[in-house]
């Protein structure tokens, strides 16, 4: 089994976050630093329920090029905590939960 932390994946903190001379976006992404292509699939899940492969097996067969997929990315619904936890900063109306 192999198990992430909720805040895995989420997003990338670049070393200019940290260090003020640190590298910035357009130091680090560059083309073979980036996948693709990446697939999202729902798959919602209910508190700390694992997410095992035959969890997977039916989405995954629904998309054309899996097989070449440099990425997946998985959303459980875990957004929804953000409502149990009032202090955590609104997310923009532009982001996609």
């Amino acid at each position: 089994m192999i198990t992430f932390s909720s805040h895995s994946g989420t997003h990338l903190d670049l070393p200019r976050h940290f260090c003020q001379n640190g590298a910035a976006v357009t130091d680090i992404l560059l083309p073979e630093t980036i996948f693709a292509p990446v697939f999202c699939i729902d798959l919602p899940i209910e508190g700390d329920q694992p997410i095992t492969s035959e969890d997977l097996k039916q989405p995954l067969s629904q998309i054309d090029g899996i097989q070449n997929a440099a990425g997946l990315l998985i959303r459980t619904g875990m957004f929804r905590l953000r409502a149990e936890a009032p202090d955590l900063p609104e997310l923009p109306e532009n982001v996609v939960t």
